[in-house]
């Protein structure tokens, strides 16, 4: 997939979600990086307040979500001493190629950030973390369809 297929949000978030696994020298590159990457902290310009937005339509406390999020990332193992970047893990293989069939069954152009977490919502790393924080995945699907502004 080309970079050119994704609109400016969900590719800020692949990147930023990049970046995250570096700064914090994890061993891969996982599923929860994009997660963290689209949880964005308070005070930061331009950050997408996607996720925190279906969150709250969900009614659920954001800031308890942000900390199991974090809680989570900071579980994953690094490794130090190296300058090579974290190879991708095979669950988020899966969640990459996914993109390209939510895109299509929602006859959309470009991936967005609602792709993104669609795909993520079918890896069982993320489904743990969603439900330890009190996430109804099926409900969390519905708003995004609903914020999305369209039912198919």
């Amino acid at each position: 997939m080309s970079s050119s297929n994704y609109t400016y949000r969900a590719a800020e978030i692949l990147v930023n979600a990049q970046k995250i696994c570096e700064d914090n020298q994890h061993a891969q590159f996982t599923p929860l990086h994009i997660l963290a990457a689209m949880t964005p902290t308070e005070g930061k310009d331009g950050e997408s307040i996607y996720l925190k937005a279906l969150i709250e339509r969900c009614r659920l406390d954001w800031q308890s979500f942000t900390r199991i999020v974090n809680k989570h990332l900071v579980r994953l193992p690094s490794i130090t001493g190296s300058n090579l970047s974290a190879p991708l893990s095979d669950s988020i293989c899966d969640v990459l190629i996914n993109l390209d069939k939510i895109k299509g069954q929602q006859k959309d152009t470009s991936i967005g950030q609602d792709h993104i977490l669609l795909s993520l919502l079918e890896d069982s790393s993320i489904k743990t973390i969603m439900k330890e924080a009190g996430v109804n995945i099926e409900t969390l699907k519905a708003q995004v369809v609903k914020l999305k502004g369209f039912t198919r």
